[in-house]
């Protein structure tokens, strides 16, 4: 599978990344070592 980009990282500065890149055409791919239930409910980090 061929991708423009590969993206470590589904924080706020990847996903954003992400978004951009894929809006100008380019196919992504996203690594994250976290689960998607935990992305989807974050445990509060106190800020």
């Amino acid at each position: 599978m061929k991708r423009d980009a590969i993206i470590i990282g589904a924080g706020p500065a990847g996903l954003s990344s992400a978004i951009s890149l894929a809006e100008m055409g380019l196919s992504i791919s996203l690594i994250e070592k976290l689960s998607m239930a935990s992305l989807e409910e974050p445990t509060p980090d106190g800020r």
